[in-house]
């Protein structure tokens, strides 16, 4: 059966990245009941817009989740209002609430249920979400022959939707999905393009098998999901599919799920006992960021220099001046130099250097905006490789970040 979700507001904190991350969350939960989400909408904070959104996702989905924006109230009062409109009812005060309901502040008890806030109110058929997300609570109800849940904010990140759901919505969504059960994994892909995927994986056949490709600047992202009577064919199934794609699209493949490149690096790094130190200049230190981000990475992460200025390169990683005036610091000789003298300094197994122009300014003719050397030291020498990567700053930064972590992985598993 078929689910949606609309958020009004400015969705999930955090980006696009963020908010890819919670989708693949939001669908893995919606799964569990045997649903299939088909859409994510984030729509203004505008009550007629949010109606209308509301009246299309229930034109077309056995389910749908309303809820406002993380920190932003008003679109929880706006969405709410939203939804009364597209179905027809009006906000009352529940019976569950009259003369007890607790407010956000001050935990007092309400004498007169006329002082409950407009937060509290829903429609009379509505039913309440005993662990929704904030406060007002939030609630559901069924509407001719499909459901609808609403929450003040979204799902908290890493929270799956059965600690949301009450046991009664629980039933009435698995009952309507007759005797299918859905089970699901994203698969993580790096360094192949979607049409060479689609290539690859043009012929792959597995009953009740179905995948969805999606691309951004971390990467493809292929979706396996697989649908069958039981749950435990369902899983088997999906397992038989995802193998197929490890197989077929071989080493670019990196993880699963909410694994990022980063996760995976981290992790192979301490599978095989080995160190890596960082020479940094357009990326400001974001692939050393990255690695730490994890906890225990003090076993792989042996340190990371920033050397923006020709200066620092000079002083930091011994860069010839010579060099650095005949090549240029964005260049492949220079990327070679700070890779090779950050791992002999570090003492480190691994030594990348990373050297570019970010923009939006800085760059020419001969080297543009976007232009990126990337270096990866080993016992066995030195590998540069040179990128053009579209995007603003903050985009050129972040693919930089990627294919020099994705440069260090592939090293590890070869």
């Amino acid at each position: 059966m078929r689910a949606e979700a609309v958020i009004l507001g400015l969705g999930i904190p955090g980006g696009a990245e963020s908010s890819g991350g919670y989708m693949r969350e939001l669908s893995d939960s919606l799964a569990e009941f045997g649903l299939d989400l088909i859409s994510v909408s984030f729509v203004a904070s505008d009550e007629k817009e949010a109606e209308n959104a509301v009246r299309l996702a229930l034109s077309r989905s056995f389910f749908v989740l309303l809820s406002g924006a993380e920190g932003q109230e008003r679109t929880g009062e706006v969405s709410r209002k939203a939804l009364a409109r597209a179905l027809g009812k009006r906000l009352v005060l529940h019976p569950d609430l009259e003369g007890r309901a607790l407010l956000p502040k001050g935990a007092r008890l309400l004498a007169d249920p006329k002082e409950a806030p407009a937060g509290h109110h829903r429609p009379p058929s509505g039913h309440r979400c005993p662990s929704g997300h904030g406060c007002p609570p939030g609630f559901w109800l069924e509407h001719e022959g499909r459901y609808l849940a609403w929450l003040n904010g979204p799902p908290d990140r890493g929270r799956a939707l059965r600690d949301i759901i009450p046991p009664e919505l629980a039933r009435a969504l698995s009952s309507g999905r007759g005797r299918t059960f859905s089970a699901g994994r994203t698969m993580r892909c790096y360094g192949i393009t979607e049409e060479d995927a689609r290539g690859l994986l043009d012929n792959v056949s597995v009953p009740g098998g179905d995948m969805k490709f999606s691309s951004s600047a971390a990467g493809l992202d292929i979706t396996a999901k697989a649908n069958a009577d039981t749950r435990e064919k369902a899983q088997k199934l999906l397992l038989e599919l995802c193998a197929e794609i490890v197989r077929r699209v071989g080493d670019g493949y990196y993880g699963t799920d909410k694994e990022g490149l980063h996760d995976t690096v981290a992790r192979l790094l301490t599978e095989k006992r080995m160190t890596v130190a960082t020479a940094e200049s357009c990326t400001g230190g974001l692939v050393a960021k990255r690695l730490t981000d994890i906890a225990g990475s003090s076993a792989y992460m042996e340190r990371g220099v920033v050397t923006y200025s020709n200066k620092s390169k000079e002083e930091l990683l011994s860069v010839p001046s010579e060099t650095l005036v005949k090549h240029g610091a964005v260049s492949e000789e220079t990327a070679r130099l700070m890779a090779e003298e950050i791992r002999k300094s570090a003492k480190a197994d691994l030594g990348l250097g990373i050297t570019g122009i970010a923009g939006p300014g800085g760059g020419t003719a001969e080297k543009p905006v976007g232009l990126v050397y990337i270096g990866l030291a080993t016992p066995g020498g030195v590998t540069v490789k040179k990128f053009h990567f579209p995007g603003d700053r903050a985009e050129v930064r972040f693919a930089s970040s990627q294919m020099a972590l994705d440069m260090i992985r592939r090293y590890l598993i070869s």
